[in-house]
């Protein structure tokens, strides 16, 4: 699946860009960070758990330092009004395919 190339995406609570070695070679499992290795994606683990015992304790009238939860980990960023990543992701489809430079 994973052609010959220079960067990999690798997703999770963000993106992270992973360069491939000094000498632009392919990236290989050892190249990537134990940190992004043992990276989970979850969207019912326990900071989903913690934020609907918080909404709980708001609707029975509990004061908090916040009047509302606002669920930012799941779902489209967009709808909180975060612009998209245009930049990014245009500038990753021309690493993924430099021929695109030459089109109008």
């Amino acid at each position: 699946m994973w052609r010959s190339c220079r960067a990999a995406v690798v997703a999770g609570a963000g993106a992270v860009l992973l360069a491939a070695g000094a000498l632009g070679g392919r990236t290989t499992i050892d190249d990537i960070s134990p940190w992004v290795l043992s990276m989970e994606y979850s969207v019912r683990g326990a900071i989903l758990q913690e934020s609907n015992k918080l909404k709980a304790e708001l609707a029975e009238g509990k004061k908090l330092p916040f009047d509302e939860i606002i669920y930012a980990n799941i779902g489209n960023p967009q709808s909180l009004g975060q612009k998209p990543f245009q930049f990014t992701r245009e500038v990753l489809a021309l690493v993924m395919d430099p021929s695109k430079l030459d089109l109008p």
